[in-house]
């Protein structure tokens, strides 16, 4: 689009050169001195010089800022899990896997809208053995980021058990709020830890806040108070070749979190802040 616009322009300047040089040769017919009306071409001449030069200097500069080639980009979202192995199990019963799956969907449907166009969701069936095929699907894909979406829970000794719909399930309401993760074994650990902290600011200035119970109950460790955890072993971002991030979007087995994660406006609203995050990172310097 720049160098349309720049050449736009100069064509622009080309057509008005031609008309300048017709009027002088008409006014030199007519008989009247072009010496006394040199100055008033030099003016003219000087402001269509300058016009084109100033195109020219916003162009370069334009040019040294971030771009983000939205058309070439590869974003892999990784629904967590599958219909096999759901992750776990919501305060009402629902598996976290159609959470992760409604989602993943959301955030493609966003991202689209802003004009990326190479988005991958990874959508998988197994046990285990979907782990290694995750990484060689996102490498087979080149991908440019890697996200994985889930959603969370909390260790089992703090659960409480509760009725709903007659059957026996599980809560916790003390947690709640979003948990990223990345593995600084990942090669690309720098530009992961990037990601992540777009993305936790961007959910922070959207008004969610950052849960601390993965340091409080298995004493991981927090790297950056965007909302960041250090787990180098967690097999998707360890073994990415790629820049990868793990993102909780929030605690299902709280009841009241549940209710609200399953809501349009909340997905919307968790899909806007990847949105602004994966813009920034695709927009930041190599």
């Amino acid at each position: 689009m720049g160098n349309a616009r720049a050449r736009l322009s100069w064509t622009n300047n080309i057509a008005f050169r031609d008309t300048f040089f017709r009027a002088a040769v008409g006014i030199q017919k007519s008989g009247v001195n072009l010496l006394k009306l040199f100055p008033i071409f030099v003016v003219v001449g000087a402001t269509c010089f300058c016009e084109l030069a100033s195109e020219r200097n916003v162009e370069l500069m334009r040019d040294a800022s971030g771009h983000c080639d939205r058309e070439t980009f590869v974003i892999v979202l990784d629904v967590g899990h599958t219909p096999e192995a759901p992750g776990a199990i919501s305060a009402r019963g629902i598996p976290e896997y159609y959470f992760n799956l409604r989602l993943a969907e959301k955030i493609k449907g966003v991202l689209v809208a802003r004009g990326f166009r190479k988005i991958y969701r990874l959508i998988l069936h197994g046990g285990a053995e979907s782990l290694v095929l995750r990484s060689g699907e996102a490498k087979r894909l080149h991908a440019d980021l890697f996200l994985s979406i889930h959603h969370d829970s909390v260790q089992p000794q703090y659960l409480q058990e509760w009725t709903f719909r007659g059957k026996k399930l599980y809560f916790d309401s003390r947690q709640s709020g979003f948990s990223l993760f990345v593995s600084l074994a990942n090669p690309f650990a720098t530009k992961s830890l990037q990601f992540a902290r777009f993305l936790g600011s961007e959910l922070q200035n959207k008004g969610f806040r950052f849960s601390p119970h993965h340091a409080e109950q298995e004493a991981r460790t927090i790297i950056d108070a965007a909302g960041v955890y250090e787990y180098n072993d967690l097999y998707v971002l360890r073994t990415a070749s790629y820049p990868a991030v793990l993102l909780e979007a929030g605690v299902i087995v709280n009841p009241y979190e549940e209710l609200r994660l399953e809501t349009s406006e909340l997905q919307l609203k968790i899909s806007n802040a990847v949105a602004d995050a994966i813009q920034k990172f695709c927009e930041s310097p190599e």
